[in-house]
Order: structure tokens, then C-alpha cells, then sequence
């Protein structure tokens, strides 16, 4: 996962980084001569470059961005565009000395306005296609530029059907807006347990969210379970936060199944990807289900048949559950922190 994580982070940064180092020779020198190993050379010195930037944006959305994320959203983009130009330009010179020295640098500065500004236009297209993605997902995004489900199709889906425990009764103790603010810092704190295990957000509403994954080995479909541990592991280590702000820990249900589902892509000037069938349904239902089951996480034998249980997590039998709507029972398991 780790390596992974590594890739997704710097690896299209700095192939983007090689592109624009041979363009940038090309553009300042073309009449230099055409051998391949000063085109290598500017590659390279993009590359660097490139993982530089990603560094600084992951430094700031590790560390400035939890502080920024209660202010106005211009304020954050405001923030990150100071950022990113003051990294850029330490990223550019140190980069720059490691590969040509220092006369070679003294001989690109007056070049570096144009060199900065084309670097931090690029960075902030980069930025702004991120923020995109992170807002509808990057395989959403892909898909409806596609056209890929214009026609609906049949998938196998792993179906997460997730909400905050108690919210009625939380609403009538703080009122409308405080527990609006918990449920939304509860999302934002829970999310990335979920994006880093490659769970696809299809919807919000009110205190719950629906998160997919598709099918696939046994161990990858336990992603959707080790997700939920990471979550709980997240809200813990924030407990003392939430007592303070909100006087409760946030404690949150759970209901998964895997089945095949109809993938289509729905609506007119805002369009998303939905998906309908009885899987939905039942995930639904075992969320539901998961109120009276201690520990508030609810799978179906169906889902648990082809998943693999993550470290720190048991699988306990509940027997056929007789789900509202359904007339067959659904055979379904509680799963509980070891």
C-alpha cells in the first residue's frame, strides 16, 4: 500500500516534470544542439522538479489544510497558492544545482520569472484537475467524459452503506446546525481511511454515505474492511477533539454486500453515475440491521465469501437476517474489532 500511495502521489508529477523540462529546452534553446543526453538531462531536471511540487502539496495538505479546512475555501486556495509558488521556487533552484551546478544556475535566472510562472501554471492546472477528482472521484471523472455507462451496464460491486449512529437524537441535543457541523467533520476525517484503500464516494445523504468498490481477489475486496478499522482507528485518536467541540464521539454504522448491480450514468446539467438493483437494496437493509447488532457493522455471507478478514477484525454469525422489504432472509455476519 505504501508503495502505492508513493506512486499515486509522485510518479504523474514527475513524468508531467519530463515533459516540461525537454519542452522548456526546446522552447529557450532550439538551436542547441539535438544530442540525447541534454534531453536527458532536462528530463530529469523536470522530474525533479515535479516530485518537489508533489512533495510541498502533500507537506500542505498533511499539515495546513486540517488547520484551513474551517475557513472559506478561497482563504485555503489563497493559502496553497503561496505555498506552492515559495516550494516551486526552492524546488526549481535546488533542483537546477544538483543538476548543472552553480554557473549554470547563474545563467538561468534570468529566466526563472518565465520558468516559475509556466511551473506554477502547470502546477495549478494540476491542483485544480485534483480538486475536481477528489469532489466526484477520479474513475467518475474518467467514466462520464467517457461516456462509459451512457448505456447502462451490469457490475460487480462490493456496496458500503455507512451512516452516523445516534443523529436523530443528536440533532434534538445540539440542534440543526451544531450536529451539521459534526457530521461534516465526521466525513472529512473518516474519508481518507476510505480514498486510500481506492473506495469510490457514490452519494451523501444527510449523516450517511454510500462508498463502492469493484470486484476483485479476495484480498483486495477485504479493502472495504480494512477501511472501516481505519476509520474507527481515525475517530479514536480524535476522541478528546470531538469531546471538546462537540461534547460525544461520533460512532458510525455499517452495512456491506457484494452482488451485481445496473451502472448507468443519470441526470442533465449535473450529471453523476448511479446504481440501482437489489444489492443496493440490501446493503441498504443491512445497515439498517445494524442497529441492534453490537458494534454497529453488518456483512453479508455473500460480501464475507469473497473477502478476506483484515488483522484486528472476527466475523461473527448472526444466522439469516429478515431484512424490511425482503421476503427471503439474508444470511449475514457481525463483524467485530478482535
Amino acid at each position: 500500500m505504501q508503495i502505492r500511495r508513493f506512486l499515486r502521489s509522485f510518479l504523474p508529477q514527475a513524468l508531467i516534470g519530463v515533459g516540461v523540462g525537454i519542452a522548456f529546452r526546446l522552447s529557450l534553446d532550439p538551436n542547441s544542439p539535438r544530442d540525447a543526453a541534454l534531453y536527458l538531462q532536462s528530463g530529469a531536471h523536470g522530474a525533479l522538479i515535479g516530485i518537489g511540487i508533489s512533495f510541498v502539496n502533500l507537506l500542505f495538505m498533511r499539515w495546513a489544510t486540517p488547520h484551513l479546512k474551517r475557513l472559506p475555501l478561497l482563504v485555503e486556495d489563497l493559502s496553497w497558492s503561496v505555498a506552492m509558488l515559495l516550494g516551486i521556487a526552492v524546488t526549481f533552484l535546488a533542483a537546477t544545482w544538483a543538476m548543472y551546478g552553480g554557473q549554470p544556475m547563474r545563467a538561468l535566472v534570468p529566466a526563472l520569472p518565465l520558468i516559475l510562472g509556466t511551473t506554477f501554471a502547470v502546477a495549478l492546472g494540476i491542483a485544480l484537475l485534483t480538486r475536481v477528482t477528489r469532489l466526484i472521484g477520479g474513475r467518475v471523472l474518467i467514466n462520464l467524459m467517457l461516456g462509459s455507462y451512457q448505456r447502462p451496464r451490469i457490475e460487480r460491486r462490493i456496496v458500503l452503506f455507512l451512516d452516523l449512529a445516534g443523529s436523530t437524537s443528536l440533532a434534538e441535543r445540539f440542534g440543526e446546525v451544531a450536529i451539521q457541523r459534526l457530521i461534516a467533520r465526521f466525513f472529512v476525517d473518516v474519508d481518507p481511511a476510505f480514498a486510500d484503500v481506492g473506495g469510490e464516494v457514490l452519494s451523501y445523504a444527510g449523516d450517511g454515505v454510500i462508498f463502492t468498490w469493484r470486484e476483485s481477489s479476495k484480498s483486495r475486496n477485504g479493502r472495504a474492511m480494512r477501511a472501516l478499522v481505519d476509520a474507527d482507528d481515525a475517530i479514536a485518536r480524535l476522541k478528546a477533539s470531538y469531546e471538546q467541540e462537540f461534547g460525544v464521539t461520533p460512532i458510525f454504522r455499517a452495512g456491506l454486500h457484494l452482488g451485481d448491480v445496473s451502472v448507468g450514468e443519470i441526470g442533465g446539467r449535473r450529471r453523476q453515475i448511479s446504481l440501482f438493483g437489489d444489492t443496493m437494496n440490501v446493503a441498504a437493509r443491512l445497515q439498517e440491521a445494524a442497529k441492534s447488532v453490537p458494534g454497529g457493522w453488518v456483512a453479508s455471507a455473500a460480501y464475507l465469501a469473497r473477502a478476506d478478514l483484515p488483522p484486528g477484525l472476527m466475523a461473527r454469525d448472526l444466522g439469516p437476517l429478515s431484512l424490511r422489504g425482503r421476503r427471503e432472509p439474508v444470511p449475514a455476519y457481525a463483524l467485530e474489532r478482535a
